[in-house]
């Protein structure tokens, strides 16, 4: 994958961590007619209702919308644990890079360029405002 040798060398991602990245790359390893994906932690959530109703929260996105996932407003953070993505808007306006600086971003700043999580924080609390 292109997108693993242009990560930063400082950030050794091991195989935990390439797994933890592949949602952050998922517009790259899926074909290109699947458009959105709901990725959550089979650990930590359960699914107690029917999933067509997370399902249809795509069609809430905003135009500038990539993903969503719950914001933990005391924490100032998003979790990762569930979150949705727009492929197709992900593979138009060049995720990928946008991920490469957010780890480059957090190697910088605290050291963490290897968690799906840090990195959707970063996208987040750096986001230009459309």
């Amino acid at each position: 994958l292109d997108f693993m040798s242009h990560y930063p060398a400082a950030c050794n991602v091991d195989e935990i961590g390439r797994a933890l990245l592949a949602r952050l790359v998922c517009h790259e390893l899926l074909p290109e007619e699947v458009t959105h994906v709901i990725a959550m932690d089979l650990g930590d959530v359960l699914v107690l209702d029917d999933i067509r109703d997370l399902w249809a929260q795509f069609d809430t996105f905003a135009e500038h919308h990539i993903f969503a996932a719950a914001h933990v407003t005391a924490l100032s953070h998003v979790n990762g644990g569930l979150a949705l993505y727009d492929l197709s808007r992900m593979r138009s306006r060049n995720w990928s890079a946008a991920a490469l600086k957010a780890a480059r971003d957090g190697l910088a700043r605290s050291g963490d360029c290897i968690h799906d999580q840090a990195l959707m924080n970063t996208l987040h609390h750096h986001r230009s405002e459309e």
